[in-house]
């Protein structure tokens, strides 16, 4: 091999290497242009199947990555921020949308002189880029006219590289199978992750002389299904959904493939002879490739709504045993993993309400889920000696670590100034949680010994506050979560209660003092279980109005009634009994419900 063939080899790998770094910057300015613009237009215009259909095949058009919407669709559906019909409708559209890259190369590349258009291009992208510095908008339009720049320089260099190519005798592969070249076209897609240099290489080709037209044909069939690699590398590991929609990529470009090869020779037949496209093969091969993809569309989109259910049966939901939700969305696509991140954060709440509950030796289920009133609770419930609160603890910190590691993964992305706000806003909500969980986790301790003690005595009608108190705040927090906001009140109200129980504990301190009812220990046992509760319903509530935007000031009405009577506390009331004159109870027109039973 001479030296003049080394350069008309490097010449067209020079050029697809071009087109590939072009189309990423492309793809990166569009993202940074769009912001969350682009997110937000596909999971809101996807309302119905033709719709999500419409939506995937426009963006693809416009984005020139069929990869790209693959990956945020698997993300948006992984969040349940897009049901799986609407998915499978996006990666429908998707498919039709990649043929734009066809038309786009047949129309720029061979029927324009590109370099007088590339090269200025490229150098006003890189100039501007200098002088961007740090804002967004300018350098999304650097990112454009670098990437525009070189995807044209790319086919130039291409075209000029495979015409000299064309000097070289290709014909001793003509009669190879047609299966030959749709294997060519699905790994060379594989292995460089883009079906759109796969159509580039392939017109230039054909374009050439390289191959003939039925060759280029299985090339791009073949690329339609190397391009579901992606897909399927970002569903790895993933949850149902996300393997659901990989799944459903496959499919609908496996069975269009199936299609187009059973009907290539009538295809072929309508674009170069039907179309009188014969002198035109580049034209033509856009038109077969744009035709075989509309129809899979035509003959599989009516059956998208029962594709859904098989998928749903391939795949059978599975919860991870650590993080819920953070697993489902990669950080790359911002307002999907900021659904996930805000639900992994009430996931943690949730666990950190139940872990303290468990030490308060309290049922998280009754407290939190089911309608029992908080006194009987108090006293129905003993101790859970079986519960291992360190593992308890442990995964709460564990899970801690996760959600602070996603949230700066998600930091590290493109985002919109309110992103960035809302990100440190939900990474405090999360360190809030979990220093609240600290601090009763550092008073179980204190907690046991005062169960040590005799009944009817201060100590134990103390726990037995301090554990109504908890949990009639937790409850009512779990109901706010649930959407009931007018929980806020009450909450503010049951805080009054804890702040000022908190207040009175010196002086009670110093009358059980005087009366030796307690000691020197159990007094600072005393005031550090009052400060560490006061100080974790605080942190707790923080996390409310981090999370919920609902602000809970204590009430002063409250505070100002809250000098507790402990001899109350003594003794349980009858079921069904009312007590209208505390706050302790959480009305029950159904008395003791029958779940509590079960």
């Amino acid at each position: 091999m001479n030296g003049m063939t080394d350069i008309n080899l490097l010449l067209p790998l020079a050029g697809l290497g071009m087109f590939m770094l072009g189309m990423r910057l492309l793809e990166d300015g569009l993202k940074q242009a769009a912001g969350g613009g682009l997110r937000r237009l596909i999971r809101r215009s996807t309302g119905t199947i033709p719709a999500a259909m419409g939506t995937g095949m426009l963006t693809t058009a416009v984005l020139q990555s069929s990869s790209m919407i693959s990956l945020l669709v698997l993300s948006l559906v992984g969040a349940g921020l897009m049901p799986l019909t609407a998915g499978v409708g996006v990666i429908f559209g998707a498919n039709l949308g990649t043929t734009a890259t066809a038309w786009l190369v047949a129309v720029l590349g061979f029927k324009l002189s590109l370099a007088a258009l590339a090269l200025p291009a490229v150098g006003a992208g890189g100039i501007l880029l200098i002088f961007a510095g740090d804002h967004r908008h300018l350098t999304a339009a650097a990112w454009l006219l670098a990437g525009l720049g070189l995807l044209l320089l790319g086919i130039d260099y291409m075209k000029e590289g495979l015409g000299d190519l064309a000097a070289m005798d290709f014909s001793r592969f003509w009669d190879y199978p047609v299966a030959v070249f749709v294997a060519i076209g699905a790994l060379l897609t594989a292995a460089i992750r883009s079906s759109s240099a796969t159509t580039a290489t392939t017109l230039g080709a054909l374009q050439s002389g390289i191959i003939t037209f039925p060759m280029a044909a299985a090339l791009l069939i073949g690329a339609n299904i190397g391009t579901t690699v992606t897909a399927m590398l970002g569903a790895l590991g993933g949850v149902p959904d996300k393997k659901r929609v990989a799944l459903a990529h496959l499919l609908f470009n496996g069975i269009t493939a199936v299609l187009a090869l059973t009907l290539l020779r009538p295809l072929i037949h309508l674009v170069l002879v039907t179309a009188r496209l014969q002198t035109e093969p580049v034209f033509a091969l856009a038109l077969f490739h744009t035709l075989f993809n509309a129809l899979g569309i035509i003959i599989l989109g009516p059956f998208i709504p029962r594709l859904a259910v098989f998928l749903e049966r391939c795949f059978k939901s599975a919860v991870h045993p650590l993080a819920h939700y953070i697993d489902r969305v990669p950080a790359a696509v911002p307002e999907a993993a900021l659904a996930a991140l805000r639900q992994e954060i009430d996931h943690l709440l949730e666990n950190a309400m139940k872990f303290i509950l468990l030490l308060l030796n309290l049922n998280p289920v009754d407290i939190l889920h089911y309608k029992i009133k908080v006194r009987l609770a108090v006293y129905e419930f003993g101790d859970f000696p079986l519960i291992r609160y360190e593992e308890l603890y442990d995964r709460l910190k564990r899970l801690e670590v996760r959600i602070l590691a996603y949230a700066a993964d998600v930091a590290a992305e493109p985002l919109e100034p309110s992103e960035g706000t809302r990100i440190a806003t939900m990474v405090q909500a999360a360190r809030d949680i979990v220093f609240a969980a600290k601090l009763f986790y550092d008073i179980r301790r204190d907690f046991e010994i005062f169960g040590d003690a005799e009944e009817g005595t201060t100590l134990q009608d103390l726990r037995n506050q301090f554990r109504r108190r908890v949990a009639r705040l937790l409850k009512n927090i779990q109901r706010l979560i649930e959407g009931e906001t007018d929980r806020g009140k009450k909450l503010g109200t049951i805080f009054g209660h804890i702040a000022a129980d908190n207040d009175q504990a010196i002086g009670m301190v110093v009358r059980g003092l005087r009366e030796e009812q307690f000691d020197d220990p159990e007094a600072a046992r005393l005031i550090n279980v009052n400060r560490s509760v006061t100080m974790a319903s605080e942190f707790l509530l923080r996390v409310v109005d981090r999370l919920h935007g609902i602000s809970i000031p204590p009430e002063e009405e409250a505070t100002a009634t809250a000098a507790t009577t402990f001899a109350a506390a003594k003794t349980p009331p009858a079921a069904g009994e009312s007590n209208p004159g505390r706050p302790d109870d959480d009305s029950n027109p159904s008395g003791m419900p029958g779940s509590t039973a079960e």
